[in-house]
Protein backbone atom coordinates (compact mmCIF):
# COMPACT_ATOMS: atom_id res chain seq x y z
CA UNK A 1 0.00 0.00 0.00
CA UNK A 2 2.79 2.42 0.87
CA UNK A 3 4.43 1.87 -2.53
CA UNK A 4 1.13 2.61 -4.28
CA UNK A 5 0.54 5.76 -2.25
CA UNK A 6 4.05 7.09 -2.91
CA UNK A 7 3.83 6.43 -6.65
CA UNK A 8 0.32 7.87 -6.99
CA UNK A 9 1.21 11.11 -5.23
CA UNK A 10 4.44 11.23 -7.21
CA UNK A 11 2.41 10.97 -10.41
CA UNK A 12 0.20 13.84 -9.22
CA UNK A 13 3.23 16.06 -8.62
CA UNK A 14 4.76 15.25 -12.01
CA UNK A 15 1.42 15.85 -13.79
CA UNK A 16 0.97 19.18 -12.00
CA UNK A 17 4.43 20.39 -13.06
CA UNK A 18 3.89 19.25 -16.66
CA UNK A 19 6.24 16.24 -16.67
CA UNK A 20 3.77 13.78 -18.20
CA UNK A 21 6.45 11.20 -19.04
CA UNK A 22 7.47 10.81 -15.40
CA UNK A 23 3.83 10.82 -14.34
CA UNK A 24 3.09 7.95 -16.71
CA UNK A 25 6.11 6.01 -15.45
CA UNK A 26 4.78 6.21 -11.89
CA UNK A 27 1.30 5.15 -13.01
CA UNK A 28 2.61 2.20 -14.99
CA UNK A 29 4.44 0.97 -11.90
CA UNK A 30 1.32 1.21 -9.73
CA UNK A 31 -1.04 -0.82 -11.94
CA UNK A 32 0.74 -4.23 -11.87
CA UNK A 33 1.67 -3.78 -8.20
CA UNK A 34 -1.94 -3.02 -7.23
CA UNK A 35 -3.21 -5.95 -9.32
CA UNK A 36 -0.69 -8.33 -7.74
CA UNK A 37 -1.83 -7.45 -4.22
CA UNK A 38 -5.57 -7.03 -4.99
CA UNK A 39 -5.50 -3.31 -4.12
CA UNK A 40 -8.53 -2.43 -6.25
CA UNK A 41 -8.93 1.24 -5.16
CA UNK A 42 -5.29 2.05 -5.93
CA UNK A 43 -5.57 0.35 -9.32
CA UNK A 44 -8.64 2.47 -10.05
CA UNK A 45 -6.83 5.66 -9.03
CA UNK A 46 -3.92 4.74 -11.31
CA UNK A 47 -6.27 4.35 -14.27
CA UNK A 48 -7.95 7.65 -13.38
CA UNK A 49 -4.58 9.41 -13.39
CA UNK A 50 -3.80 7.72 -16.71
CA UNK A 51 -7.06 9.20 -18.00
CA UNK A 52 -5.98 12.68 -16.89
CA UNK A 53 -2.62 12.30 -18.62
CA UNK A 54 -4.36 11.05 -21.77
CA UNK A 55 -6.54 14.17 -21.85
CA UNK A 56 -3.50 16.41 -21.38
CA UNK A 57 -1.89 14.65 -24.35
CA UNK A 58 -4.93 15.20 -26.53
CA UNK A 59 -6.26 11.63 -26.34
CA UNK A 60 -9.64 12.90 -25.17
CA UNK A 61 -11.98 9.95 -25.73
CA UNK A 62 -9.51 7.49 -24.19
CA UNK A 63 -9.05 9.76 -21.18
CA UNK A 64 -12.78 10.22 -20.65
CA UNK A 65 -13.44 6.47 -20.74
CA UNK A 66 -10.60 5.79 -18.29
CA UNK A 67 -11.91 8.44 -15.89
CA UNK A 68 -15.49 7.19 -16.05
CA UNK A 69 -14.41 3.61 -15.38
CA UNK A 70 -12.14 4.73 -12.54
CA UNK A 71 -14.88 6.77 -10.86
CA UNK A 72 -17.36 3.89 -11.09
CA UNK A 73 -14.90 1.63 -9.25
CA UNK A 74 -13.93 4.26 -6.68
CA UNK A 75 -17.56 4.96 -5.75
CA UNK A 76 -18.25 1.23 -5.50
CA UNK A 77 -15.21 0.78 -3.25
CA UNK A 78 -16.11 3.90 -1.18
CA UNK A 79 -12.66 5.30 -1.83
CA UNK A 80 -13.39 8.85 -2.97
CA UNK A 81 -10.19 10.73 -2.11
CA UNK A 82 -9.48 11.41 -5.80
CA UNK A 83 -13.12 11.63 -6.95
CA UNK A 84 -13.32 15.43 -6.93
CA UNK A 85 -10.17 15.86 -9.02
CA UNK A 86 -11.24 13.14 -11.45
CA UNK A 87 -14.70 14.67 -11.89
CA UNK A 88 -13.08 18.00 -12.70
CA UNK A 89 -10.87 16.36 -15.32
CA UNK A 90 -13.83 14.40 -16.68
CA UNK A 91 -15.76 17.65 -17.11
CA UNK A 92 -12.78 19.14 -18.97
CA UNK A 93 -12.75 16.10 -21.24
CA UNK A 94 -16.44 16.56 -22.02
CA UNK A 95 -15.81 20.24 -22.86
CA UNK A 96 -12.93 19.33 -25.20
CA UNK A 97 -15.28 16.93 -26.98
CA UNK A 98 -17.76 19.78 -27.48
CA UNK A 99 -20.21 18.44 -24.88
CA UNK A 100 -20.42 21.71 -22.92
CA UNK A 101 -23.82 21.01 -21.36
CA UNK A 102 -22.52 17.76 -19.90
CA UNK A 103 -19.31 19.47 -18.80
CA UNK A 104 -21.20 22.19 -16.90
CA UNK A 105 -23.59 19.66 -15.38
CA UNK A 106 -20.64 17.57 -14.14
CA UNK A 107 -18.72 20.49 -12.67
CA UNK A 108 -21.79 22.07 -11.03
CA UNK A 109 -22.72 18.74 -9.44
CA UNK A 110 -19.15 18.32 -8.15
CA UNK A 111 -19.09 21.87 -6.73
CA UNK A 112 -22.39 21.25 -4.96
CA UNK A 113 -20.98 18.09 -3.37
CA UNK A 114 -17.83 19.93 -2.27
CA UNK A 115 -19.84 22.67 -0.58
CA UNK A 116 -21.49 20.00 1.57
CA UNK A 117 -18.28 18.16 2.45
CA UNK A 118 -15.59 20.86 2.45
CA UNK A 119 -14.02 23.47 0.16
CA UNK A 120 -10.55 22.01 -0.40
CA UNK A 121 -10.70 21.74 -4.22
CA UNK A 122 -13.23 24.51 -4.86
CA UNK A 123 -10.69 27.04 -6.24
CA UNK A 124 -9.76 24.70 -9.09
CA UNK A 125 -13.35 23.62 -9.71
CA UNK A 126 -14.48 27.26 -9.96
CA UNK A 127 -11.64 27.97 -12.38
CA UNK A 128 -12.68 25.05 -14.58
CA UNK A 129 -16.28 26.23 -14.44
CA UNK A 130 -15.12 29.65 -15.61
CA UNK A 131 -13.44 28.06 -18.62
CA UNK A 132 -16.68 26.35 -19.60
CA UNK A 133 -18.70 29.55 -19.21
CA UNK A 134 -16.17 31.37 -21.40
CA UNK A 135 -16.64 28.72 -24.10
CA UNK A 136 -20.39 29.41 -24.03
CA UNK A 137 -19.68 33.15 -24.55
CA UNK A 138 -20.78 34.01 -20.99
CA UNK A 139 -17.82 36.29 -20.33
CA UNK A 140 -19.35 37.92 -17.27
CA UNK A 141 -20.08 34.54 -15.69
CA UNK A 142 -16.58 33.36 -16.57
CA UNK A 143 -14.94 36.41 -14.96
CA UNK A 144 -17.03 35.95 -11.82
CA UNK A 145 -15.96 32.30 -11.62
CA UNK A 146 -12.27 33.17 -12.07
CA UNK A 147 -12.50 35.88 -9.38
CA UNK A 148 -14.30 33.46 -7.08
CA UNK A 149 -11.52 30.92 -7.67
CA UNK A 150 -8.88 33.50 -6.72
CA UNK A 151 -10.84 34.44 -3.59
CA UNK A 152 -11.10 30.81 -2.49
CA UNK A 153 -7.44 30.16 -3.27
CA UNK A 154 -6.44 33.13 -1.11
CA UNK A 155 -8.60 31.81 1.71
CA UNK A 156 -6.66 28.53 1.54
CA UNK A 157 -3.26 30.16 0.85
CA UNK A 158 -3.21 28.01 -2.30
CA UNK A 159 -0.88 30.09 -4.47
CA UNK A 160 -0.66 27.61 -7.35
CA UNK A 161 -4.45 27.52 -7.73
CA UNK A 162 -4.47 31.33 -7.55
CA UNK A 163 -1.95 31.42 -10.40
CA UNK A 164 -4.06 29.18 -12.62
CA UNK A 165 -7.17 31.31 -12.11
CA UNK A 166 -5.15 34.51 -12.60
CA UNK A 167 -3.89 33.20 -15.96
CA UNK A 168 -7.45 32.50 -17.10
CA UNK A 169 -8.65 35.91 -15.92
CA UNK A 170 -5.74 37.72 -17.60
CA UNK A 171 -6.42 35.97 -20.91
CA UNK A 172 -10.09 36.95 -20.74
CA UNK A 173 -9.30 40.56 -19.90
CA UNK A 174 -6.69 40.73 -22.67
CA UNK A 175 -9.25 39.56 -25.24
CA UNK A 176 -11.60 42.27 -23.94
CA UNK A 177 -8.95 44.95 -24.50
CA UNK A 178 -8.14 45.34 -20.80
CA UNK A 179 -4.41 44.73 -21.30
CA UNK A 180 -3.01 46.82 -18.44
CA UNK A 181 -5.54 45.50 -15.92
CA UNK A 182 -4.68 41.95 -16.96
CA UNK A 183 -0.93 42.54 -16.76
CA UNK A 184 -0.98 44.14 -13.33
CA UNK A 185 -3.10 41.44 -11.72
CA UNK A 186 -1.13 38.54 -13.20
CA UNK A 187 2.22 40.18 -12.40
CA UNK A 188 1.15 40.59 -8.77
CA UNK A 189 0.42 36.87 -8.47
CA UNK A 190 3.55 35.84 -10.38
CA UNK A 191 5.74 37.99 -8.10
CA UNK A 192 4.69 35.93 -5.08
CA UNK A 193 6.60 32.87 -6.32
CA UNK A 194 10.16 32.22 -5.23
CA UNK A 195 10.69 28.80 -6.84
CA UNK A 196 9.30 26.37 -9.41
CA UNK A 197 9.88 28.63 -12.42
CA UNK A 198 10.52 25.65 -14.70
CA UNK A 199 7.04 24.22 -14.05
CA UNK A 200 4.27 24.36 -16.66
CA UNK A 201 1.97 26.96 -15.05
CA UNK A 202 4.73 29.43 -14.23
CA UNK A 203 6.15 29.11 -17.76
CA UNK A 204 2.67 29.83 -19.12
CA UNK A 205 2.34 32.88 -16.86
CA UNK A 206 5.77 34.14 -17.92
CA UNK A 207 4.88 33.89 -21.63
CA UNK A 208 1.54 35.61 -21.06
CA UNK A 209 3.17 38.45 -19.13
CA UNK A 210 5.61 38.95 -22.01
CA UNK A 211 2.66 39.23 -24.39
CA UNK A 212 0.83 41.65 -22.11
CA UNK A 213 3.93 43.81 -21.77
Amino acid sequence: MTICIALLWGACVFRWTGDLTSANECIDRVIPHAERHALTPYRAVAYGLKGEVSIQRGEIETGVELLRSSLTTLYAERYELYATEFNGSLAQGFAMMGRLDQALLTIDKTIAQMKRHGELSLPELQRIRGEFLEKTADEQGAEEAFCRSIELADRQSALSWRLRASINLARLQFRQGRREEAREALAETYARFTEGFDTADLKTAERLLATLS
